[in-house]
């Protein structure tokens, strides 16, 4: 056993102090990974939907709802990257992204996330159901899965409905490739969503009042 003379120990700890080191093991500062903007222009359906759109953040239960980027090797397991983390929770980055993308397809006449505090006629209500690779023997699959609806703010009335399923492959298991196929997972679903949005044709009267 390793014994400190009474004079060792007062004069090592004031070292300690004093330099600011420390004994126990500092944790690495994690990567933080965001998805990467939007396309300057993504196709729309027909002409521009004449209503302004607010973009709820989606609803996603434990561990989706969370900074953790996730894996799911097994059906009933979650597994979590090491040392790297989303920019905010991934329903977060999701409504973020859909926000961008929907303004940038210019399929609505204005598109303010939940955060704002204006009005709106038509409201994006989302389900984050997936949000996750799945490690294989020699690469990853990443999915998202994305239940919306376009919600008439007056009547309640759900106009439209989707249920939105996106399968990218990685080139291999290594985090550089899967956090490039949750990106290009994010950018087919951002597209497929902002076709679907503008070309609702649920749209009705009361939803069309709103907009004058």
């Amino acid at each position: 056993m390793i014994r400190y003379s009474k004079s060792f120990v007062p004069g090592t700890l004031c070292a300690l102090v004093m330099t600011g080191c420390t004994i126990f093991p500092v944790p690495e500062t994690p990567r933080v990974m965001d998805f990467a903007p939007a396309p300057l222009t993504l196709n729309r359906a027909g002409d521009q939907q004449p209503f302004s759109l607010r973009v709820d953040t989606p609803v996603a239960s434990e561990p989706i709802n969370s900074t953790r980027i996730l894996a799911k090797p097994e059906a009933t397991e979650f597994r979590i990257y090491g040392g790297v983390r989303w920019r905010d929770t991934a329903p977060v980055v999701m409504r973020d992204t859909m926000t961008a993308a929907l303004r940038k397809s210019q399929g609505f006449k204005r598109v303010i996330t939940d955060a704002s505090p204006a009005e709106a006629d038509l409201t994006m209500v989302t389900e984050l159901l997936a949000f996750q690779s799945q490690p294989g023997s020699d690469h990853s699959d990443v999915v998202i899965q994305l239940y919306s609806e376009i919600m008439v703010n007056r009547s309640r009335r759900t106009a439209c409905s989707q249920l939105f399923d996106i399968k990218t492959s990685a080139a291999s298991n290594r985090l550089d490739d899967v956090i490039i196929a949750f990106d290009v997972a994010g950018q087919r679903l951002m597209s497929q969503l902002a076709l679907w949005a503008s070309a609702c044709d649920g749209l009705s009267a009361d939803s069309k009042a709103e907009g004058q």
